[in-house]
């Protein structure tokens, strides 16, 4: 683990590049020139958010004016692009010596992106967070944490390059510790897919289902299903799973004890290790980059049809009356 400790200025004298204005390349960025460090962003001419970079005080420039012009690259695009991205701007204007500094593994670690045979370094500095809580973590002065990763030292001092760069955002704050591009990007996507972002909410979106079914009123549903899950989350960040279960009534935590030996079955367990196994051998990752190149279409329709399910419904017409 390292701390502010281990900061350095080297990136005072370089020039440095954001490629990318959106959910992580905005907050970065401006928790650079707070910093005294005043990055260009790079942008395709037709990016929706030129006008956004330019009126935070940013030099917009595009891909290749960028690359000629950069010591230290950081790569904050949508993954799913980044194999177009660098067939296109990077690899005919890559200069010896230069850095690439990507904030998630999936490219470097699946290939989509083929920088090993390059004369550069290859690093990765990765918030762990929203891009929303990047930016409100350094300006009130908390930090949030993140980690660092080499995949390629062609210069042999990419660590100190890490480290300024993890300083001036704002991450050396709270912390950062070192992991590898493997690490990162398998244990991300296999928590994002079960423990975060999918299957957990799905285990939530059918527990309303099924008290709604059962003849409750939605709105009381969503309160016991939804609703409370950020108080029980808050507990096991601030107090861990132990406190959190000492923060609970009795008859929650024999009740949860009670209802996990009878739902969260060996299979159960064993279809997770099959979703992990189906991320690390690139099943998962190839599927990805094939719904890209498809727009994006069967997500999409997902989402529509979520917008469309009485939790969606409910819970814009809880929030619309100022219920949650």
């Amino acid at each position: 683990m390292y701390n502010e400790q281990d900061k350095n200025t080297f990136l005072k004298n370089k020039n440095v590049v954001i490629f990318g204005y959106g959910n992580q390349g905005k907050p970065q960025a401006l928790n650079l020139k707070d910093s005294g460090i005043n990055p260009i962003i790079g942008l395709r001419k037709n990016s929706k958010s030129i006008d956004a970079a330019k009126k935070d005080g940013f030099k917009v420039k595009n891909p290749v004016e960028a690359m000629n012009f950069g010591d230290v690259f950081v790569i904050l695009i949508p993954d799913e692009a980044h194999e177009g991205f660098f067939k296109k701007y990077v690899y005919n204007n890559i200069k010896k010596g230069q850095t690439f500094i990507f904030a998630h593994g999936f490219s470097i670690y699946f290939k989509t992106v083929k920088l090993k045979n390059y004369p550069v370094n290859i690093g990765m500095v990765a918030p762990k967070g929203p891009g929303t809580a990047v930016r409100e973590r350094f300006l009130s002065e908390k930090g949030l944490p993140g980690i660092i990763a080499l995949d390629k030292d062609y210069t042999k001092n990419l660590k100190q390059i890490l480290f300024s760069y993890s300083y001036y955002a704002g991450f050396l704050k709270k912390g950062v510790f070192e992991t590898s591009f493997k690490e990162e990007v398998l244990c991300d996507l296999f928590g994002e897919q079960v423990a975060l972002c999918g299957v957990t909410v799905e285990i939530m979106k059918m527990a309303f289902e099924i008290l709604v079914e059962k003849g409750f009123s939605p709105e009381m549903a969503y309160y016991e299903t939804i609703f409370e899950m950020k108080a029980i989350i808050d507990l096991i960040f601030n107090k861990g799973i132990n406190g959190m279960r000492e923060k609970i009534s009795d008859t929650a935590e024999f009740g949860a004890y009670d209802a996990v030996d009878e739902i969260i079955t060996t299979s159960l367990r064993e279809k997770m290790k099959k979703r992990f196994d189906k991320i690390e051998n690139g099943k998962f990752s190839k599927k990805w980059v094939e719904e890209y190149k498809n727009e994006k279409k069967y997500m999409y329709d997902k989402r529509k049809k979520e917008e469309k399910s009485l939790i969606c419904r409910i819970e814009k017409k809880m929030r619309n009356r100022g219920l949650l």
